[in-house]
């Protein structure tokens, strides 16, 4: 399908190093092309895109995560009870959030 001169009027800026850019240069050329434009907008529109899904057990972390949930809700217990929280407990809840942040992190990185 061919389009009017004239018809594309966006225009997208890309920056790149001096090795990505000879890397496309290099593929251009392989690809017989001469026209980045061109170059760009078939392997934008037609190139594959790979999609990688990174995928972890969550079992090791089961026992872990069911402590930190059990230790959030007596705070959570204590706050609605008490209707106020101490800065210890705001604290204590903080960490165990961050430690749950830093486990499900490591077991992506681990499955990767």
């Amino acid at each position: 399908m061919t389009t009017p001169r004239g018809e594309r009027k966006n225009i997208k800026t890309l920056r790149l190093t001096d090795d990505e850019l000879a890397r496309i240069q290099q593929r251009m050329k392989l690809a017989g092309s001469r026209s980045f434009s061109a170059f760009a907008r078939r392997v934008l529109i037609d190139g594959d895109l790979r999609v990688r899904h990174v995928t972890f057990d969550p079992e090791p972390l089961r026992t872990e995560l069911s402590r930190i949930g059990n230790n959030l809700n007596q705070i959570a217990r204590r706050v609605n009870a008490e209707q106020s929280v101490s800065a210890a407990e705001a604290l204590q809840a903080r960490r165990l959030m961050q430690e749950v942040q830093r486990l499900i992190s490591q077991a992506i990185d681990e499955s990767r």
